[in-house]
């Protein structure tokens, strides 16, 4: 543009210098020119003046259009210095703005099970749990949840070993996630995080544990949920099968635990929802059962000590 600029420019010296030369040549035939002569001069510094202008006019017009945006109808924007300062602020707000946003694009899926049973799980007043079951229940969700860390540990070193991906380095790379997965013990599994320094799972801000009756029906529809998400997102997948088929059975471990504390009730699984566009459903639900047994483990210990303080009682 520039280039082209300094050509018209010269075009229109170049002209300029011609009329002007002509102009002041010296006449041979008299001293003082002719009117007619002086009239000539006129005419052409006339038509000089406006060629140039015309010229100025085109540039001006082409300097305008060179601004404008594209695919607009709005004025030129005005530039400063900030924008040189700071070439990326507009990019990490967008960015900030995509994360906050995350939760308003995510796909909700609603799963109703086929009931096998008339009942849902409930705990009858008449079933008292003993302490041995409890206690029972309460060490098998511990050294299944190590067990799951240690599975997916493993997994995650040799399915994301080019990466070299850490169960610490997973849960951070999913944190602006989240599988949302509906079950009684949902609100709870929330304040489960993961400490960094210790390498362990903490459960803060624990809710008051009700009633043996109330708190073990939760326990296994929330340990039925999470296993039938399980098997949904794995099923015909042989590369990873043996993975999360020893998960599964983890947590049928735990399930066949609450049943028999509740003296082996029968029971059906509540429908449920989780975040279909989640990124990995397969890390995300072995993550939601680490979780689980974490708030389940919890809720174990708090009712054998009441347990254990009524029995003192009477």
């Amino acid at each position: 543009m520039a280039t082209f600029s300094y050509n018209l420019s010269a075009s229109a010296g170049q002209i300029e210098d011609r009329l002007s030369t002509q102009d002041t040549e010296p006449q041979q035939c008299s001293k003082q020119p002719p009117l007619h002569h002086v009239a000539s001069s006129a005419v052409r510094f006339h038509r000089m003046s406006t060629v140039k202008y015309w010229l100025l006019g085109v540039l001006l017009l082409l300097t305008v259009a060179s601004s404008w945006p594209t695919g607009t109808s709005a004025a030129p924007r005005r530039l400063s210095g900030r924008h040189l300062i700071l070439p990326h602020r507009h990019h990490v707000h967008q960015r900030s703005a995509d994360h906050q946003s995350l939760d308003l694009k995510k796909n909700i899926t609603k799963v109703t099970p086929e009931a096998t049973s008339t009942l849902l799980c409930q705990y009858h007043k008449s079933a008292m749990s003993t302490r041995l079951s409890l206690d029972n229940a309460k060490k098998v969700a511990e050294r299944t949840m190590d067990a799951i860390i240690c599975l997916i540990g493993q997994w995650l070193d040799y399915y994301w070993n080019e990466d070299g991906v850490t169960l610490n380095g997973a849960i951070d790379r999913y944190s602006l996630h989240s599988l949302n997965l509906t079950h009684p013990l949902h609100e709870e599994t929330e304040k489960v995080k993961f400490d960094n320094d210790n390498e362990r799972f903490i459960y803060q801000n624990q809710a008051e544990v009700g009633e043996v009756s109330e708190e073990l029906p939760k326990i296994a529809d929330a340990l039925m949920i999470v296993r039938h998400l399980m098997l949904s997102v794995t099923k015909g997948h042989s590369s990873y099968n043996c993975t999360f088929v020893h998960i599964i059975e983890k947590l049928s471990h735990n399930l066949y635990m609450a049943e028999t504390a509740m003296n082996g009730q029968p029971c059906s699984m509540s429908s449920y929802t989780y975040t279909g566009s989640y990124p990995d459903h397969k890390f995300g639900v072995a993550l939601e059962a680490i979780k689980l047994l974490t708030v389940v483990q919890q809720k174990y210990k708090v009712l054998l000590e009441k347990q254990r303080d009524e029995e003192e009682i009477h």
